[in-house]
């Protein structure tokens, strides 16, 4: 989820060489359109196939082939048209990616609201007595999470590995690290 954000981020700077005119708009667009495949597919998301298919009409398009839909009214240059197809790719996969990515993104963020609350309430009960820090090693946070999930018999533990249990269900194990990792360094 981070890396497809990151890369909705780098939208921008691609967008300044259209606006500049820059003669790597279009293969800058078209190894952006490769990352996002990259992230995509290593997600199993679906939405791969039509950002590949955004890539082959920026393709099609440099081997001269005026995409469907695209009417010109007087004499345009390849330059031109594959500028264009590219500048669509990317308004395009730029949609695709929201909509792909907003439901996670709210469950995200619920997941890191409910593991804030989790924390405080943990350290309210001392089950959390580790310093805050930039960032946390992965077998320290592992086996607070694992410590977080077991139930030692308490009303007010119980709380807590019910909580951490529902996190962990919402987003996974790994995310839930992730998002533990965070709040615990900024708490």
């Amino acid at each position: 989820m981070e890396e497809i954000h990151s890369l909705l981020l780098n939208v921008s700077s691609l967008m300044k060489l259209y606006e500049l005119r820059d003669s790597s708009f279009v293969g800058s667009v078209k190894n952006w359109l490769a990352m996002v495949e990259s992230i995509l597919q290593k997600n199993r998301l679906p939405v791969t196939a039509e950002i590949a298919g955004m890539r082959g009409s920026i393709i099609s398009s440099e081997k001269g082939e005026i995409p469907p839909g695209v009417n010109l009214s007087k004499r345009v240059t390849k330059r031109k048209i594959t500028e264009l197809v590219a500048e669509h790719a990317i308004q395009s996969a730029v949609e695709t990616l929201s909509k792909a990515i907003s439901n996670d993104l709210a469950r995200i963020r619920n997941a890191e609201a409910r593991i804030f609350e989790l924390v405080i309430l943990a350290r309210q009960l001392e089950l959390i007595q580790i310093e805050p820090m930039i960032s946390y090693d992965q077998k320290i946070l592992s086996k607070l999470w694992e410590d977080l999930k077991t139930d030692s018999g308490s009303a007010e533990k119980k709380t807590v590995t019910e909580r951490a249990i529902a996190v962990q269900t919402m987003v996974g194990k790994v995310d839930a690290l992730i998002l533990l990792d965070r709040i615990l360094s900024i708490s």
